[in-house]
């Protein structure tokens, strides 16, 4: 507050008192509301943080699991079916944890994969990729089924006298190379072709 009037003379003392009790009154009026309202403001703001908060958590768990159960999906796609017995979802995903966790391009592909699609889709193929290597030696026993058989089934007799005994190595040469005669085998022999 000034110690002069609006026209320039000084302001007697009791107008000055009078203005700094307007004054003091007015500062105290604010403070007051200031005080009474800040809590329930505060409060308001803090409930509208937390459902914020709460909402965007529970968003990225959604999208967190649709991802992680995409790429599950993916590498038990590539498992042979005896690797898929016992290789279950739960240590897929304990697997993909552990590389992300021993590989740091992986992790950070992660976190950024939605947005870097590019980068996370090329380290998923990679993961993928792994685990087909990793499990391709599982042997499908449907096929050892067949091998078998037809390794019976082609061991001469003594009545056909014709026949020759196929080795395992000829019976898996065959099957990979010419499969018409592979499967001409099975059919002579009973067996039924692999898929059927």
């Amino acid at each position: 507050m000034s110690d002069t009037a609006t026209d320039g003379t000084p302001a007697s003392s009791e107008t000055v008192a009078q203005g700094q009790s307007v004054q003091g009154e007015l500062d105290a009026l604010i403070n007051e509301g200031k005080t009474q309202q800040q809590p329930d403001l505060t409060k308001k703001i803090d409930k509208v943080v937390s459902y914020v908060e709460a909402d965007q958590a529970e968003k990225f768990n959604q999208r967190f699991r649709t991802d992680m159960d995409a790429t599950v999906k993916a590498v038990e796609e590539v498992l042979p079916e005896e690797a898929r017995k016992f290789l279950t979802a739960d240590m897929i995903e304990g697997q993909l944890y552990k590389r992300a966790e021993d590989d740091e391009a992986i992790r950070k592909a992660f976190l950024d994969r939605h947005g870097n699609p590019e980068a996370w889709s090329k380290a998923k193929d990679g993961i993928v990729k792994e685990f087909k290597e990793r499990f391709k030696d599982i042997p499908d026993p449907n096929v050892n089924e067949d091998r078998e058989a037809v390794m019976a089934a082609a061991k001469p007799t003594g009545k056909s006298g014709g026949e020759e005994e196929l080795s395992l190595e000829q019976v898996d040469e065959l099957r990979r190379t010419n499969p018409v005669k592979w499967q001409e085998l099975q059919m002579k022999h009973g067996v039924a072709p692999y898929g059927q």
